[in-house]
């Protein structure tokens, strides 16, 4: 007998190392029958776009327009578009976003131009098992901001588009923040496989969900502001629910909905 063969028995004589080798290969079987049984437990599928968030239109009805060659007094805001720099988009962690300034035309300075606008935030995750979305609640508080609290309000969105009817009416978080004298109101919805949700923790539930094989999820955020002067809380949340109001619907046909994302589970 050889060498090799004389140290083989040795070991699988020992108690211990059979043990071991029958919990591993037990273990491997689990995961594996746990794979096919519960499919989404370890991963998710990729749920692609319908459009391509850049594809967003310029304007929504007669009342609201992209800010081009309006100065807003930062080089990273181009043409009504805000560029951010590599590392941010790194944080982010994704490259399918925008961030958009649209000019509401209701509200003018004395010179007749629009002096009132809302920055639309659309960014959107997909092919994940867990995450933490990102939202004003936690970042506004890093950037120095000091919260004044936290509540839903039910906003509508006028036109739907199809398969998107349970968006009709929806609750959106508002959350308040306050930095020196100013106050700045923020707005979030999310779609979770085309379902809204306006609590992070609700998202990350829902990503967690075992019997989902695909899972994507989108955030839109809205705020809004002056080009010269502060804007009370009333009048932010009368621009940015008129807003919502006009846009969510274009806004919803860039994403899948529940129903691509239940046919695509039955496939």
């Amino acid at each position: 007998m050889t060498a090799a063969a004389v140290t083989w028995r040795n070991v699988t004589a020992s108690r211990p190392f059979v043990i071991v080798v029958v919990i591993l290969l037990v273990a491997a079987a689990g995961a594996n029958v746990a794979t096919w049984l519960v499919p989404g437990m370890f991963g998710k599928k990729r749920v692609e776009l319908t459009k391509p968030l850049v594809d967003m239109p310029e304007s929504f009805g007669d009342r609201f327009v992209l800010a081009k060659n309006t100065n807003f007094g930062a080089k990273h805001i181009i043409d009504g578009k805000e560029r951010l720099r590599p590392d941010t988009i790194e944080l982010l962690g994704t490259r399918d976003f925008i961030t958009w300034y649209y000019l509401d035309t209701a509200h003018k300075d004395r010179s007749g131009r629009p002096d009132t606008f809302v920055r639309m935030h659309v960014v959107y995750y997909t092919g994940l098992l867990d995450a933490v979305p990102h939202v004003a609640d936690i970042c506004m508080l890093a950037g120095g901001a000091q919260s004044l609290g936290s509540t839903t309000v039910d906003w509508h969105v006028t036109d739907p588009p199809p398969g998107w009817q349970h968006w009709r009416k929806v609750k959106v978080r508002r959350s308040e923040f306050a930095r020196g004298q100013s106050r700045t109101v923020v707005y979030y919805i999310f779609s979770v496989n085309g379902n809204p949700k306006s609590d992070r923790i609700a998202v990350r539930a829902a990503l967690a969900d075992p019997f989902q094989k695909h899972a994507y999820y989108a955030k839109i955020e809205l705020s809004a502001g002056r080009m010269q002067g502060p804007i009370d809380a009333a009048e932010q949340e009368e621009v940015c629910r008129s807003f919502f109001a006009q846009a969510a619907g274009t806004v919803l046909s860039h994403l899948p909905s529940a129903e691509t994302v239940k046919g695509m589970e039955g496939d």
